[in-house]
């Protein structure tokens, strides 16, 4: 079930942008892919992490380049959720403990989904790290703040919002590599599911 699903948003991912609109399922499809980056900068503009879904800032110079652009548009000095608009995207962002926060996707994405993923990484990480999200706690915590990312979003597509969700899956995570089926992002699922296949198919 789980590969027809990937399968499925594979092909319509690649048709084109007039049928989209010829079918509007194809679009609601497509629009999964949401988020084009994530990541977190520290008080003075430098990265702590950050990923990217998209092949659009293929260097690293590229990556840097924009996140200082929009650190510098943005208002650090507020601790509300910022909307930034830059060439074709949308960026949301927020600031708390000199931690830098934000989630980019394309400008005709809706911003409400946007701004829940945020939501979702920052509030995932304060129960984690017990509210110390500055950059030494992050950086201390590296690994948990690389699987709430992955928990939130896989390869674009926001996966799950709920911060008490994300935050057990990667607290249990921690815990035990093992993880269960239910417990896994859809990536980790799909791949959990071929391996059973091959096994059950040699044996």
């Amino acid at each position: 079930f789980l590969g027809t699903i990937c399968s499925l948003i594979s092909n319509f991912s690649v048709l084109p942008k007039t049928l989209h609109k010829q079918h509007p399922l194809l679009s609601v499809m497509t629009s999964l892919y949401s988020v084009r980056s994530v990541f977190i900068l520290d008080s003075e503009g430098s990265r702590v992490c950050a990923k990217y879904y998209t092949n659009e800032f293929e260097t690293l110079q590229d990556k840097r380049k924009l996140e200082k652009q929009i650190f510098d548009k943005a208002n650090i000095s507020s601790t509300q959720t910022d909307i930034i608009l830059l060439d074709r995207l949308i960026v949301l962002c927020k600031m708390s403990n000199g931690s830098f926060f934000c989630v980019i996707g394309d400008l005709d994405q809706n911003e409400l989904i946007l701004e829940s993923a945020l939501d979702g990484l920052f509030n995932s990480l304060v129960l984690l790290l017990n509210g110390q999200v500055d950059k030494r706690s992050l950086l201390e915590n590296l690994d948990h703040v690389m699987l709430v990312i992955d928990e939130l979003i896989d390869n674009g597509i926001i996966m799950e919002t709920d911060s008490e969700i994300i935050a057990t899956r990667v607290a249990l995570r921690g815990l035990d590599n093992d993880v269960p089926l239910a417990e896994q992002t859809l990536a980790q699922a799909v791949e959990t599911a071929k391996d059973q296949f091959k096994k059950a198919f040699l044996q």
